[in-house]
């Protein structure tokens, strides 16, 4: 396996864990609503897919996705994880 297909399974790998600590976070509800983006990012990664809009009277809202591409047989209960931040910070998720 060459370098670069390594470094490339290395980040694969580490998504998947990353994917399955937050599944199991928010299964546990050990994230508060009200936790920072930024938090959210140091612990689980960036996430798969951002959408943003802005501008409106309710601030600035942005839905993050997680799972997005990962092998659907590379984790048993794959489903993707959708956080919902409003102003930088948490507010809902659905899985």
């Amino acid at each position: 396996m060459g370098a670069a297909a390594k470094e490339q399974q290395e980040l694969e790998e580490q998504k998947e864990r990353n994917y399955g600590a937050l599944l199991s976070a928010l299964e546990a509800n050990t994230i508060p609503k009200g936790t920072p983006a930024t938090q959210i990012k140091t612990v689980y990664g960036a996430p798969d897919d951002l959408i943003r809009s802005g501008g409106s009277s309710s601030g600035t809202l942005e839905i993050w996705h997680y799972g997005k591409h990962l092998k659907r047989d590379s984790v048993l209960q794959w489903r993707p994880i959708r956080l919902y931040f409003n102003e930088g910070n948490l507010v809902d998720w659905n899985y």
